[in-house]
């Protein structure tokens, strides 16, 4: 489960756009080691990386204990 939270840019949007951002999800759900590994518009990407870092994720768990993993998310910034 992924805590989504809406951000407000103050970056002038004309067209959707997507981020896409690697990272590694703590035993506490904590998003560590990020970096953007594709963006359609490089304008964008502190942002998301700023967005991203806030997050809070269910962490995953093996064997039934909280658990470190690789993600992938791509993040879609649409225009107001």
């Amino acid at each position: 489960n992924i805590a989504i939270d809406e951000h407000n840019w103050i970056v002038p949007r004309y067209q959707a756009s997507s981020v896409t951002v690697s990272m590694t999800v703590t035993e506490q759900g904590v998003p560590t080691d990020l970096k953007v590994v594709d963006s359609e518009d490089p304008l964008l990407n502190r942002a998301v990386l700023d967005a991203v870092a806030n997050y809070r994720f269910a962490p995953a768990s093996l064997d039934s204990k909280p658990t470190a993993v690789p993600l992938v998310l791509t993040v879609h910034v649409v225009p107001n």
